[in-house]
């Protein structure tokens, strides 16, 4: 365990590039509904969910939230990301930097997200 958090230390977070963990869709006010399985276990899903029950809960984002989930598109770092919401909402988002990176380890933290890195390091040992 002490190896991998060592891995990763040689990495900028700024220069990160996440990517949905999850399914997602837009509601009817615009906004993303992050699908989050109810159940890993397929057993549990078919046992626990009543017939015609929903196999997933919905992560619910605001205008903020929707628009940094959308600018994960597995091309755009941290640092792309910052710039867009940065641009697009100003001051709503001041300090844009601190903003967007917290957003963002809520997000990996939750299991909504991860990092290109991650699944690379993953690779090689």
């Amino acid at each position: 365990m002490f190896s991998k958090k060592n891995k990763y230390r040689s990495i900028n977070y700024l220069d990160m590039t996440p990517l949905h963990v999850h399914d997602f869709e837009i509601n009817t006010e615009g906004f993303v509904d992050v699908l989050v399985p109810r159940f890993s276990n397929r057993f549990f899903e078919l046992l626990l969910i009543p017939k015609g029950g929903s196999k997933f809960i919905k992560a619910n984002l605001d205008d903020v939230g929707t628009a940094t989930w959308l600018a994960i598109d597995g091309k755009n770092n941290v640092r792309d990301i910052i710039s867009l919401m940065d641009d697009n909402f100003g001051e709503k988002v001041a300090p844009a930097d601190q903003r967007v990176t917290v957003f963002l380890n809520q997000l990996h933290g939750n299991g909504f997200i991860t990092f290109i890195e991650f699944i690379k390091g993953s690779n090689n040992g």
